[in-house]
């Protein structure tokens, strides 16, 4: 089995960044975003917003590394951007490549954002996620999430449902049982 390390993404991670997002999006929005607007998912467009927010200085980035160098998945995450919950931080993106699901990868990587969040004050959490990602909301709802809010999110030409999940408490994520 291969081992993976999280670690602080770094500028030159946009490209593989990039890469990842281009294929988890793929592979989780098939049959819940358009077709069209997966396949002209731009790389090379995404590479720079990737470098921008890595050097930006607005969110923190974590990647999951092979013990082969390869970037297999990311967290981000922030301030929460609704002002929903005072002292709360946001997932803003978790994609992990579909070989390494129900590894534990994920799981790692949230706990990643969410001590990280902690040492930066943030107290709660709140993650966004299509209302038809099941298998993302099965995910939130197994590390205890519990369904917050919904709202509606445009993605190319499509209105979609989106549903939050909140932590009241990141310690309940980092210190579970």
């Amino acid at each position: 089995m291969t081992s993976i390390w999280i670690r602080p993404a770094v500028p030159e991670d946009a490209p593989a960044l990039a890469s990842v997002n281009v294929t988890t999006w793929r592979a989780a929005y098939r049959g819940i975003i358009a077709a069209e607007f997966l396949e002209n998912l731009n790389e090379t467009k995404l590479e720079e917003r990737w470098r921008q927010r890595l050097t930006s200085g607005e969110s923190a980035t974590f990647v999951a590394v092979t013990d082969r160098g390869e970037v297999v998945g990311y967290v981000n995450a922030g301030i929460e951007r609704e002002g929903l919950k005072p002292q709360a931080g946001e997932i803003y993106a978790v994609y992990l490549l579909p070989a390494y699901h129900r590894q534990g990868v994920g799981k790692r990587l949230m706990r990643r954002a969410m001590r990280w969040l902690k040492s930066q004050g943030m107290r709660a959490c709140v993650v966004w996620v299509l209302e038809d990602n099941l298998p993302a909301r099965q995910f939130y709802e197994a590390l205890g999430g519990i369904l917050y809010r919904e709202q509606n999110i445009t993605i190319g030409r499509q209105t979609l449902r989106e549903v939050a999940y909140l932590w009241e408490d990141v310690d309940s994520v980092l210190n579970p049982g």
